[in-house]
């Protein structure tokens, strides 16, 4: 059914919607977007469209706009927009504070919390004093190294198949990523790619890392969220810790514990609110928020 869904059929359901509903549309990448979203907009007001991915929801727009529609606005993962000077045309499109809505949270307090809950405290300053950084600050660092990969895969056109892969860690009571072992993981699942040997990877993994020296540039959530279960289950947690193993979990956790003073504090409120300004008639949060 997904398949069936292209940015043209997504378009079409908006104007049939249009005919029963005269208030905003707000187009997701994805159901977790979504289910996030809803929590903090007027559903009297504005409905939430899920378009099956970022270049559907910057299609959608274009087909809206040229189209004369209005009363529709587009949220997508800022995913490297920033290193990549990406821009758009239309006002209809904003993006998350960092590259995905998971790194966006991560950045707030709601990792302090989680933290606080699932950590063994004594364990998390012994890592600290280990690695010379704070905890926030390791798992940025493992996750950029996974991040650079992934932005090197996109310009250099690799194609590297990232969905679902095994992160490979160094094995010293860590969250260290082993980068040799990590892009022979990922050669062997994709098939065709032409990356280059593992010398030749680390030294362009280490160029962009040294050009992008804030690893919050590089950073997934979706990679920062696994690297937060390793540490949880293997490094730092607590004894017999309540929450279950892999990333997924820990993403749920951040989602149901982003409250909507969070929310207010993000770029993303602020240009939503701008949105709104510019488009009178049309309202995606409550008016007291």
């Amino acid at each position: 059914m997904r398949d069936l869904l292209s940015p043209y059929s997504i378009a079409a359901t908006v104007r049939l919607l249009r005919d029963t509903f005269l208030g905003c549309f707000l187009l997701v990448e994805g159901d977790t977007d979504a289910r996030l979203l809803k929590r903090f907009i007027d559903v009297a007001a504005c409905q939430v469209l899920i378009c099956f991915g970022r270049a559907n929801v910057i299609q959608v727009v274009s087909i809206l706009d040229q189209g004369g529609f209005v009363g529709h606005l587009g949220v997508i993962d800022k995913d490297f927009g920033a290193l990549l000077n990406e821009t758009f045309e239309s006002n209809n499109i904003i993006v998350t504070d960092e590259n995905d809505m998971e790194m966006t949270i991560f950045q707030t307090d709601v990792f302090d919390r989680v933290v606080h809950e699932y950590c063994n405290q004594n364990r998390v300053h012994t890592l600290q004093v280990a690695e010379g950084h704070s905890f926030r600050e390791i798992l940025l660092r493992s996750a950029s190294k996974l991040g650079a990969l992934r932005y090197l895969s996109r310009v250099r056109e690799w194609h590297l198949t990232f969905d679902e892969m095994t992160i490979r860690y160094l094995p010293n009571g860590t969250v260290s990523i082993d980068i040799d072992r990590q892009i022979e993981h990922l050669r062997g699942r994709s098939r065709g790619t032409p990356m280059p040997g593992v010398q030749q990877v680390k030294e362009a993994l280490e160029d962009v890392r040294q050009q992008y020296a804030d690893p919050k540039l590089l950073a997934g959530g979706h990679d920062v969220c696994e690297i937060i279960s390793k540490a949880i289950h293997d490094v730092c947690g607590r004894a017999n810790v309540a929450l279950a193993r892999g990333g997924l979990a820990v993403e749920e956790v951040f989602r149901a514990a982003f409250s909507i003073e969070n929310f207010l504090g993000t770029q993303l409120y602020a240009h939503i609110r701008a949105w709104e300004r510019d488009h009178p008639g049309y309202r995606i949060l409550p008016s007291a928020a």
